[in-house]
C-alpha cells in the first residue's frame, strides 16, 4: 500500500501542517510497517530537515510547475493509494473528484472547493462554524465527516509530555506565544504592552519561534521588567501557569497540558474562532482580536483573570478530558477501513 501527504512547512508558514502529519505518518507505520509513505511539498529546507530526521521520504514540487498538474501526472497513473491533504490550498472540485475515483482522498480541515468529493473530510478542532458541516449536507457529498476534538493530531513531542494535575495560585509563570511564525508580529505588540503595565507579581515569558522578529534581536537588552524571551518549547510552556496564546492549532495542545489559556486572534478569522471555542468549551478566555484591543484593556483583561481563583480553576478544570492521546489512531483507524472498502467496491 502507498500513502501519500501533501503538505509544505516554513518559517513563514509555520510548522503545524507538516508536524501533525508526521505524527500521522509515524502511527500508520505502527499500524503497518510495510505501508509505502511519501511525502510531497513545495521546496523548503527546514521542511526537508525535519522528513529527514524522522526518517520519511519526500519530493518536491518544482518551483516552475503547477501544483495541480504535477500531483495529475503523479497520480492519475499510478494504482490504487492513500493520498492526504493538509494544505490551504484551493483545489478545484474536477481535480479531487478526479483522484476519489481512484485513490482514497483525504482532506485535512478543508475549505477548498474540492472538498465535498474528497473521500474523508477532517476537521480536528472544537471551534468549527456549523455552517461548514451543513454545506456537506446541502451539497448531498458522500465525504465522510470526522469532526471534534476526539480527532486531534497531537504530535511526539506533546504526548511526551505531562498534563497538569493542578493549577498555581496565585500564578507566577506566564508565557506569551504566537505559534513559529508570528505573521503578524502580536508579540512585539504584547511586549510593548507589557513593558508600561504595573504586573510586577509575574514573570512574563515570550517564546520567540525561528521567524518572529525576536529571533534576530538581542533579547538580552530586550528583556526586563519581569520579561524575559526564550525559544518556543513546549518544555517552557509545560513550566508556565498560564499562557496567553494566539489562536490556533497550539491552542489544542494548551489543552491536553491543561493549561489556563488567555486566546486573542490576530485576524478577523482568528478572533471569530477564539470567540467560538471559548464560548463552547470554557476552558479557555478569549479576549478577541489582538488589534481592536488597546494596552488599558489588554492589561486589565489579563489582570482580572490572573487574579481571580475562580476563573483560573474553571479552566483548568474544563479541560478534563476534552483532547486526549488517541486522536491520530482514530482517524488512521478510519481512513485505512475506508481505504479497503473503497478497494473492494
Amino acid at each position: 500500500m502507498k500513502l501519500y501527504f501533501r503538505a509544505d512547512a516554513s518559517y513563514t508558514i509555520g510548522f503545524g501542517h507538516l508536524i501533525r502529519c508526521i505524527s500521522l505518518a509515524k502511527n500508520f507505520k505502527k499500524t503497518d510497517f510495510s505501508i509505502q509513505i511519501c511525502f510531497l511539498l513545495r521546496h523548503s529546507e527546514t521542511a526537508m530537515e525535519q522528513l529527514t530526521l524522522a526518517n520519511f521520504q519526500y519530493e518536491t514540487i518544482p518551483d516552475n510547475e503547477d501544483e495541480i498538474v504535477f500531483l495529475q501526472k503523479y497520480f492519475l497513473s499510478d494504482e490504487k493509494a492513500i493520498i492526504i491533504f493538509d494544505t490551504l490550498a484551493d483545489y478545484p472540485s474536477d481535480f479531487i473528484k478526479t483522484l476519489s475515483e481512484r485513490h482514497t482522498t483525504v482532506m485535512v480541515h478543508p475549505y477548498s472547493r474540492g472538498r465535498f468529493f474528497a473521500s474523508i473530510a477532517i476537521y480536528p478542532v472544537g471551534h468549527l462554524d456549523e455552517n461548514v458541516l451543513f454545506e456537506f449536507k446541502t451539497y448531498q457529498s458522500k465525504t465522510k465527516i470526522l469532526a471534534g476534538m476526539q480527532y486531534c493530531l497531537l504530535n511526539d513531542a506533546i504526548l511526551s509530555l505531562e498534563p497538569s494535575s493542578n493549577f498555581q495560585f496565585p500564578p507566577k509563570i506566564i508565557s506569551v506565544i504566537a505559534g513559529g511564525s508570528d505573521p503578524s508580529n502580536t508579540l512585539d505588540l504584547i511586549y510593548q504592552w507589557l513593558l508600561n503595565a504595573n504586573l510586577k507579581d509575574y514573570q512574563f515569558r515570550i517564546l520567540f519561534g525561528k521567524a518572529s522578529v525576536f529571533a534576530s534581536k538581542n533579547i538580552s537588552i530586550l528583556a526586563k521588567n519581569q520579561i524575559q524571551f526564550l525559544p518556543f518549547s513546549m518544555e517552557e510552556i509545560q513550566r508556565s501557569d498560564v499562557v496567553i496564546s494566539a489562536f490556533g492549532v497550539t491552542i489544542y495542545e494548551l489543552v491536553y497540558l491543561r493549561k489556563p489559556v488567555i486566546s486573542y486572534g490576530h485576524t478577523v478569522q482568528h478572533a471569530e474562532a477564539s470567540e467560538r471555542f471559548s464560548a463552547r468549551q470554557l476552558c479557555t478566555k478569549n479576549i478577541g482580536n489582538i488589534f481592536e484591543l488597546n494596552q488599558e484593556d489588554f492589561i486589565q483583561q489579563i489582570d482580572s483573570l490572573l487574579k481571580s481563583r475562580e476563573q483560573l480553576s474553571d479552566l483548568f478544570q474544563n479541560t478534563m478530558g476534552l483532547v486526549d492521546s488517541y486522536g491520530t489512531d482514530r482517524v488512521s483507524k478510519t481512513i485505512l477501513e475506508t481505504y479497503y472498502e473503497e478497494k473492494r467496491i
